[in-house]
């Protein structure tokens, strides 16, 4: 009560004397619009020229557009607090409400985030990706264009990633220049007020893309329970320097699910980390990562020897349990000048997919970014990249295709360049 009294005598509803500090301190809550779109033209020229992913013809596309409504006010006492709306819209289709939730922020206890929100795995790391411009390499539009080999992982993300999912975020506060973080959520396939079930995965693409691991990534087979997400940053900033260091741990339940079945099989635990590091100088910025997926969410002997038939499609062939989840490491720069950012990095990733064969990929990314007015931005990126798998792997996610009814045709060794150019208008 307090607190909306100073409010409204702040705002001038009363003749009452207050000093300049108190008024500075409160503030209402007040509405605010954000949002962005981004029209590009790509063409790629690579060997595997199957599934629709053909010639180098170009192509034009509007890739998701967002639109971020936030409510934002504080106390009398610094106590800030916010709700924040986002809506993702693609032409023809529904606008899709991407995240929803609530946020408090105090200088005592930090900030706490709780809603339809990404997790701590998201904001805390910085590495070559966060580096790249354009619409982001191979987690931006390349993968629209370009036929990845079976079993390549993409490798900016840890497997486990709780994604956009209802959760719990709380980020300490900054103590000489250490900040601890965690995410909590209980099922990563779970989204607003849907019923909880641990027996089937959500709508959507909810339940994390496993990029490679398993054959279908438009349809995500695992959902993790219990997630959890640890992460610690680092910074410090000197002078023209700044250092930032950071490391995110995810452990959980994993799980497999095979259609509407109402029946889940429990996976290699998720225990997940990646380590990242960032430095500034003066115009120049350097960074690099390191990911280890261990077994995460890869089937168990005991699991296939339940249902080899069954889970021999839908796990990339009965020796999978014998590989990993796959490594990968990144390394980028980027040297800002006047109205521009040029930025080139490195991809690298490795996934045993059997006790002796693998799949991996290397990718080279280059960007140019052109700020040429507030709110408006012209880009261009230029993806080079290889894939390599095996035969193994191929004959397992055909058959997991045929067993769909799919016309999908399994990709085998591939390499090729992914042109984009493109602008983006955001406010």
């Amino acid at each position: 009560m307090k607190n909306q009294l100073l409010i409204a005598l702040c705002a001038g509803a009363s003749i009452y004397a207050l000093t300049p500090s108190a008024c500075a301190e409160a503030k209402a809550p007040a509405l605010k619009m954000s949002g962005f779109t981004s029209i590009i033209g790509l063409g790629a020229s690579q060997k595997q020229k199957q599934n629709g992913k053909g010639g180098a013809d170009p192509s034009f596309a509007i890739s998701a557009s967002d639109l971020r409504l936030t409510v934002d006010g504080k106390s009398v006492n610094d106590f800030g607090y916010k709700y924040i709306l986002n809506f993702k819209t693609r032409p023809g289709q529904n606008p899709l409400v991407d995240r929803n939730y609530v946020e408090f922020d105090d200088n005592n206890m930090g900030s706490i985030q709780v809603g339809v929100v990404k997790g701590v795995d998201d904001s805390v790391p910085v590495n070559a990706y966060t580096l790249i411009g354009g619409t982001g390499g191979i987690y931006g539009s390349v993968p629209d264009i370009y036929n990845f080999s079976e079993g390549v992982i993409m490798g900016t993300n840890p497997i486990g990633s709780p994604d956009i999912a209802t959760k719990l975020n709380w980020f300490s506060p900054i103590v000489q220049g250490f900040q601890f973080a965690v995410s909590y959520t209980p099922n990563t396939s779970h989204v607003g007020k849907g019923a909880r079930d641990n027996s089937k995965l959500g709508a959507g693409r909810f339940g994390n893309e496993e990029a490679g691991m398993y054959p279908d990534d438009d349809k995500p087979v695992t959902l993790g329970l219990k997630n959890i997400v640890y992460g610690l940053s680092y910074i410090k900033k000197l002078d023209t320097y700044t250092l930032t260091l950071n490391g995110i741990l995810i452990n959980e339940h994993a799980r497999l699910v095979l259609g509407d079945s109402k029946k889940t099989y429990a996976l290699n635990r998720t225990k997940s980390y990646q380590l990242s590091a960032m430095l500034g100088v003066a115009d120049w910025d350097f960074a690099a990562g390191w990911i280890d997926n261990k077994k995460s969410r890869l089937p168990t002997q005991e699991l296939l020897n339940q249902s080899p038939n069954v889970l021999y499609i839908a796990t990339s062939g009965l020796n999978s349990h014998l590989g990993n989840s796959g490594t990968s490491w990144n390394a980028a720069t980027r040297y800002s000048f006047g109205a521009y950012q040029a930025a080139i990095g490195y991809f690298r990733t490795d996934r045993k997919t059997d006790a002796t064969q693998s799949a991996h990929m290397d990718a080279v990314t280059a960007t140019l970014d052109f700020k040429a007015l507030e709110g408006l931005k012209f880009f261009g990126e230029v993806n080079y990249l290889s894939t390599k798998t095996n035969k193994t792997q191929m004959d397992a996610a055909q058959g997991y295709y045929n067993a769909q009814g799919a016309s999908q045709m399994a990709v085998g060794n591939n390499a090729g360049a992914v042109l984009i150019l493109g602008t983006k208008v955001s406010f």
